[in-house]
């Protein structure tokens, strides 16, 4: 009997790979283009949490609520 199953397979952050490193390096270069002037260790210090309360500890009040979650 032929089986024709067929299957995807998802990796959910370091369960198979450890992405991290490429997930720090793109927050790097973004806040540092929106003029944080942050080293890469500082935002592996702060890279924890959702998205917008990142940028809420790097950049306190500059952006509305609406933009943060955009």
């Amino acid at each position: 009997m032929i089986n024709n199953k067929k299957a995807f397979l998802f990796d959910l952050n370091g369960t198979m790979i450890n992405d991290m490193s490429y997930h720090i390096r793109a927050w790097h270069r973004i806040l540092n283009e929106l003029g944080a002037s942050i080293s890469i260790e500082r935002v592996k210090e702060e890279w924890y949490g959702k998205n917008h309360e990142l940028l809420e500890r790097v950049f306190p009040c500059r952006f509305s609520e609406e933009k943060k979650m955009q």
